[in-house]
């Protein structure tokens, strides 16, 4: 062989081997490069996952009591006597009660308005405005006094406001039942 055609074969063998290089290195990242990829995002999502199992740690403690809580069975029933309706005599007694309710309570009745064209329609249903003043968290056994009485049929509205000198109103419309041909209907 002469030394050109040498030549030619080795430049021929070297093509052939950068070609086979070449074709085996693309090959390899046309494989490996997307599963990098998908390990780099399996990588992100993990680091995701840790903190927020990190986070959620903070709160498990939390998270175990309102699961105790959630558990533990509560009476939701007031101790509610038997209703009934109140005579049409006694009503205007009742003004006494509510008064003795907000003294009970810590509270000032400062309104007391019963709707007196139910006496003349002879309904059997009474609607009574309220307005008590005092501190908030004396309006709620207020209110559970109020539904205890066994002539309250409903409540129909309540209203929490606080004036310009920051005092607390709790104004309230209620339904008492009061005689009519025996007791009042539902």
């Amino acid at each position: 062989m002469t030394k050109k055609e040498t030549e030619k074969i080795s430049s021929t063998t070297l093509g052939l081997i950068v070609g086979c290089f070449v074709v085996i290195l693309a090959l390899a990242l046309g494989l490996l490069y997307p599963k990098f990829k998908n390990i780099q995002a399996v990588k992100a999502d993990w680091l995701a996952k840790a903190i927020r199992l990190e986070d959620q740690k903070q709160f498990y403690s939390v998270y175990a009591q309102a699961c105790r809580l959630a558990d533990t069975k509560f009476d939701n029933a007031l101790p509610l006597p038997q209703r009934k309706a109140i005579p049409r005599d006694e009503v205007s007694g009742l003004t006494q009660v509510f008064k003795q309710i907000a003294e009970g309570q810590r509270l000032i009745l400062s309104e007391n308005r019963m709707d007196t064209e139910s006496f003349k329609t002879g309904a059997d249903l009474i609607s009574v405005n309220m307005t008590y003043k005092g501190e908030f968290l004396h309006f709620r056994p207020a209110l559970i006094e109020l539904i205890k009485l066994p002539c309250f049929k409903r409540l129909e509205t309540v209203e929490i406001r606080t004036d310009r000198n920051n005092v607390r109103y709790c104004s309230i419309r209620f339904r008492i039942a009061i005689e009519h041909n025996g007791f009042s209907k539902n």
